[in-house]
């Protein structure tokens, strides 16, 4: 008797900003998608690939500026992914080096042994695109519809676009914390003597606030959990295909 394989997802990743971003995807366990790791998305495209029933990544969206460094390999944030930019046949740099590499990031947890799939839109690390995942299996939608840069908190917003000052990210107090070698045992992080719930409350994470505020089904802290809008599930035997957009409508 044959075996039965278990059947591969779809993920649609669209960009419906005005401006090119650059995707780009971690997978840390299962095969890799039929997509690239990372990839030129311009303004009001989408691509849709398969993936793995067994399936564990992350998926986030860059943004680049030109620079004198041409075709330089660059890291993006804690994921440790590495994309060479003259795989992209970009002769651009990244515009936010660390901490500002800090944005939005959605992780999807595939598994056809489990009762459940599991998504999320992390700001744990910052916020730099607004985004939104949907699904055709009618469940839960999160999203982080909302330009948080031009009133990211002083010491958080950043980095600027040269030509007109504006901001294009807004990096977390982590992030923040890891920059001046505080990480390691720090409240907006987590870490150290704050590594459970009752140590590491949200009140005490900076300005967490501002973004639970405007993004009120994302996590906005290692710990978010409790808040009951962090962490989103989808019954495994729905075998949803998932939606990404990049500024989302609403």
């Amino acid at each position: 008797m044959a075996s039965i394989v278990a059947a591969d997802r779809n993920i649609t990743v669209k960009n419906a900003c005005p401006y090119t971003v650059w995707p780009a995807i971690y997978t840390s366990l299962g095969a890799q998608p039929s997509q690239p790791n990372g990839w030129v998305a311009p303004a009001n495209t989408s691509v849709t690939f398969t993936v793995p029933d067994l399936w564990v990544s992350i998926h986030w969206p860059v943004l680049y500026q030109t620079e004198a460094k041409l075709n330089r390999t660059v890291a993006f944030g804690d994921a440790a992914t590495v994309i060479s930019l003259s795989t992209l046949g970009q002769t651009r740099a990244l515009l936010a080096d660390a901490p500002e590499a800090s944005c939005a990031r959605a992780l999807f947890i595939f598994n056809s042994a489990s009762p459940q799939d599991y998504y999320d839109i992390s700001l744990i690390v910052g916020y730099n695109v607004p985004m939104r995942i949907d699904n055709h299996a009618a469940c839960g939608n999160p999203s982080c519809p909302v330009n948080l840069n031009p009133s990211c908190p002083t010491a958080q917003k950043g980095p600027f676009d040269p030509t007109t000052g504006a901001a294009l990210g807004c990096t977390s107090a982590c992030e923040l914390d890891k920059a001046h070698g505080l990480g390691a045992n720090s409240t907006n992080c987590c870490t150290g003597m704050y590594n459970t719930p009752s140590t590491c409350p949200s009140s005490n994470v900076t300005n967490y606030n501002y973004y639970k505020s405007n993004c009120v089904n994302t996590y906005a802290y290692p710990f978010d959990e409790s808040s009951g809008t962090a962490s989103w599930t989808c019954s495994t035997l729905q075998k949803a295909a998932y939606t990404i957009t990049f500024c989302p409508s609403s």
